[in-house]
């Protein structure tokens, strides 16, 4: 079940460099959506990826031309500082001349790529493939869902419950475990998230549902990413005295790329989508669509760490036209310290979890522990006790997991 999705994924982020011969784009696009119906999510990341791309690339060339002048172009610099911001807006180098010369650059790429979904998608609705007929779903495989079809929920229980689904799924992307691993997320594994939030236990005491506060706190995160994102990664704000046209030109352009790096993030995350209560999907809470997304989460946080490890000596340097990045050694050796731990704790908990994949014993076990009411994990477990493994023969236990796999879900 997951080898689709990470073919989807790979064909989809080979497409996503600019210099991918035109042709490539649309074979390489048409084998991600063939490999896997999520495909089809990732294209609005494919887009924005693309497009920060070529803009870094713009931006760099425009640099080089702008630096190449040497001490000669200095004299110039300094007068063209004193033109109004709306006429160095329009000249040729400004950064939305550079943001629609990407565009227009990409946009037969764009083009190729909106057919080739538009394609896709008429086929599957002429073929009857594009929706999950009503009543199909089992409460096993996804028991909010069933909730929907049944008309016990109200959009205030739907919104609730699947933002918080949602959230875990961002979490896991992040490399967090709320719940904890399981190779099946079925019935009761998630509670509910009943209504009202808070509600009263006894004649003297309240009780409240915590776990509506992941989604609040990852909408308070991510409000402030934007803003960090928009005022720089430094946290330095802008020369008032606008020293120089270049200067003005690169931070402009620098928030530009900020911005677009960040909707790049947000783009990868958007592949969550499916699961977030729109779509009726087959699955519930699955690791396997949370792999597009750690792709977003890659990118962005690998730039993170790449600018806190440098600093910008534009505002302290002795020469005005010299503008260099500078590594302090107790900045490498705070931030290697910092990315060996976080490299460890991945590492760790990569190893584990592939080490419960490799035996049936194992990886039940962490399945049950995590979601004892799981009715897959509680069938599949009683077949190891019923003589699937003769070592493990206890019918007794088999049929313990059976009954309570039954008193389930009949």
């Amino acid at each position: 079940a997951n080898r689709p999705h990470l073919l989807a994924l790979l064909f989809n982020i080979t497409i996503v460099d600019p210099s991918i011969p035109f042709v490539a784009v649309g074979v390489l696009g048409a084998a991600g959506l063939l490999s896997a119906e999520t495909g089809i999510f990732q294209y609005p990341a494919i887009v924005l990826t693309m497009t920060a791309i070529q803009y870094r690339r713009e931006v760099v060339l425009t640099m080089d031309q702008v630096e190449g002048g040497g001490e000669d172009d200095s004299l110039s610099l300094n007068e063209e500082n004193e033109e109004s911001d709306e006429q160095s807006s329009s000249s040729p180098s400004s950064p939305l001349s550079l943001l629609l010369k990407t565009f227009f650059t990409l946009l037969p790429r764009y083009i190729l790529l909106v057919m080739t979904s538009v394609s896709y998608l008429l086929y599957r609705y002429t073929n009857g493939s594009l929706t999950i007929p009503d009543g199909l779903i089992r409460p096993a495989e996804n028991p909010f869902y069933n909730k929907i079809d049944n008309g016990e929920w109200t959009y205030q229980h739907r919104i609730i419950n699947y933002s918080y689904v949602l959230s875990l799924h961002i979490m896991k992307s992040f490399g967090v475990e709320i719940v904890g691993f399981s190779h099946e997320y079925g019935f009761d594994c998630i509670p509910e998230i009943k209504l009202p939030i808070v509600h009263q236990t006894s004649s003297t005491s309240w009780a409240m549902d915590l776990r509506v506060l992941l989604p609040l706190l990852l909408v308070v995160f991510f409000v402030g990413l934007v803003i960090w994102s928009w005022y720089g990664w430094n946290g330095q704000q802008q020369n008032k005295d606008a020293v120089k046209s270049k200067n003005q030109l690169t931070q402009q352009c620098d928030r530009i790329q900020r911005m677009l790096l960040l909707l790049t993030f947000f783009a990868w995350l958007a592949t969550l989508f499916p699961i977030a209560g729109f779509l009726k999907v087959g699955t519930f809470v699955a690791d396997r669509l949370v792999v597009a997304s750690t792709f977003g989460t890659c990118i962005f946080a690998g730039r993170l760490i790449a600018v806190s490890l440098t600093t910008d000596d534009d505002d302290t340097s002795d020469d005005k036209h010299r503008s260099t990045l500078a590594i302090q050694p107790k900045t490498i050796i705070k931030h290697t310290i910092l990315l060996y731990l976080l490299t460890n704790h991945l590492a760790k908990q990569t190893h584990n979890r592939t080490s419960e994949w490799m035996d049936e014993f194992s990886l039940l076990t962490s399945s049950l522990k995590s979601c004892p009411r799981s009715i897959k994990s509680n069938l599949e477990a009683s077949k190891l006790y019923s003589g699937l493994v003769p070592q493990m023969l206890d019918l007794d236990k088999a049929l313990s997991l059976i009954k309570n796999a039954h008193s389930i879900d009949p």
